[in-house]
């Protein structure tokens, strides 16, 4: 992303990207880290479904913006274009570099290396690395988001999961995500 990408109207305190509609905040990694572990500190190994909500809702709150995306650039919103569009879009947000590993419209592999899931909670040590010293699976949130958009956009249910992650030294997330029924 590019400076002149960014608009930061310090008056109205809003930040754009690409001169887009839709206005941004920005959130420390410490903090996106602190939401999960509050979670997990409320319900502890049992985080699981409720971090995939949160994620699945975030996920439907960006479809917008993917939908003005595809349309400026003229583009059909079919997997392959979503998921390109997709994968830099949360680049662009700071979810880590995101590769692609596979995909048709039933079914993807999207490898995330250093997800907020993974690398934030190396910053607070709290109960979400407990999870990962367990063995625990950790990026819900980033799974339920993929999920959401693929449903919003391709239509039909999809399930996002982690096939697996890293440590924190080498924090990654490998997600798949399959269309259901």
């Amino acid at each position: 992303m590019t400076a002149e990408e960014l608009s930061l109207d310090k008056a109205k305190g809003e930040l754009h990207i690409a001169h887009g509609k839709e206005r941004y905040i920005l959130i420390p990694m410490r903090a996106y880290a602190a939401i999960i572990d509050a979670i997990v500190g409320l319900v502890g190994d049992a985080a699981a479904g409720p971090l995939y909500y949160l994620g699945k809702r975030i996920g439907k709150g960006l479809v917008e913006e993917l939908r003005n995306r595809l349309q400026e650039r003229h583009e059909a919103a079919n997997v392959e274009n979503l998921i390109k569009e997709y994968a830099g879009f949360l680049e662009e947000l700071g979810f880590g570099k995101i590769d692609v590993k596979e995909f048709n419209s039933e079914h993807a592999v999207i490898h995330m290396h250093s997800p907020p899931s993974m690398a934030g909670i190396s910053l607070i040590n709290g109960k979400a690395a407990e999870l990962l010293q367990k063995g625990k699976k950790i990026c819900y949130i980033e799974a339920g988001m993929i999920a959401a958009v693929f449903e919003e956009i391709i239509g039909g249910k999809f399930q996002g999961r982690e096939l697996e992650h890293g440590t924190l030294d080498n924090p990654y997330c490998v997600i798949e995500v399959r269309k259901m029924g």
